[in-house]
């Protein structure tokens, strides 16, 4: 069985006794924090995606439906 998702190969190592729960539960944090990091790499690349702050949410809701709302004029859609 091969699984490439972040945290599988830490759990069977922990669960065929190759490595501590500590040991297991370290790796998915860092596997996971470098993961998220090339995602974000990944996205920052492509200009078709919009970045909103999240900070307030109703502000966040207005911005997006601006930015469709933009879109759609643009393409003519109804």
């Amino acid at each position: 069985m091969h699984l490439n998702t972040v945290g599988y190969k830490e759990i069977f190592n922990f669960f065929n006794g190759d490595s501590t729960k500590e040991d297991a539960i370290n790796l998915i944090k860092r596997n996971t924090k470098k993961y998220a990091k090339r995602q974000m790499t990944w996205f920052k690349k492509d200009l078709s995606y919009q970045w909103v702050e999240n900070l307030d949410s109703s502000k966040s809701f207005n911005k997006i439906n601006r930015h469709y709302l933009q879109t759609k004029t643009k393409l003519n859609i109804s």
